[in-house]
């Protein structure tokens, strides 16, 4: 029944110091030492009946060396327990550091989506306003040639690309055939 208790102890101590320190109540120095403290507590009150038998048996002295040697290898345990849950704690602040860097990557990729979403949008709708009009108003074809420059940067962010392709659509746009 104690070591039921002991594990208890141990998760509900746990819990709470990964509530507080998701609720950034606490940093992660006390986090490491409520975990520490509640491993201990655990530790102890599992082991609280043979500490009382140790206690109450004072007089033989195998019985303590014994005992001694138990109370060793918990605390070995024990030692072995915060270094694994050192180290998971490092494997999660890495994870959430990951986690950070590709939720702002989204958030990039979906403005510049977002951008050129816009500019298209923008583009057709002068085409489409202004398409018994040649040359279009100054104003228009100005704001087309910025749309078109912002979608060209956008598709081809290599400016060589983009120099090539820009070449081989004025040849077509003056009739000019390749290799000509």
């Amino acid at each position: 029944m104690p070591v039921i208790i002991g594990v208890i102890i141990i998760c509900v101590v746990l819990s709470f110091a990964m509530w507080l320190s998701y609720q950034r109540r606490i940093t992660a120095g006390g986090f490491f030492g409520v975990v520490v403290v509640g491993i201990l507590a655990g530790a102890v009150t599992a082991g609280l009946p043979r500490i009382i038998s140790v206690a109450m048996k004072a007089g033989t002295t195998t019985s303590v060396d014994i005992k001694l040697q138990e109370v060793k290898e918990a605390a070995q345990q024990v030692q072995t327990d915060a270094n694994e849950v050192r180290q998971m704690k490092e494997q999660i602040e890495t994870l959430v550091k990951r986690v950070e860097q590709g939720e702002q990557n989204v958030l990039v990729m979906q403005g510049n989506v977002r951008q050129a979403y816009q500019s298209l949008f923008e583009s057709i709708a002068y085409i489409i306003l202004t398409r018994n009009i040649f040359p279009p108003p100054p104003a228009v074809a100005k704001e087309m040639d910025r749309h078109v420059n912002l979608l060209g940067t956008f598709a081809y962010p290599d400016e060589k690309e983009r120099s090539a392709v820009i070449s081989k659509l004025m040849e077509t746009a003056h009739g000019k055939k390749e290799g000509q």
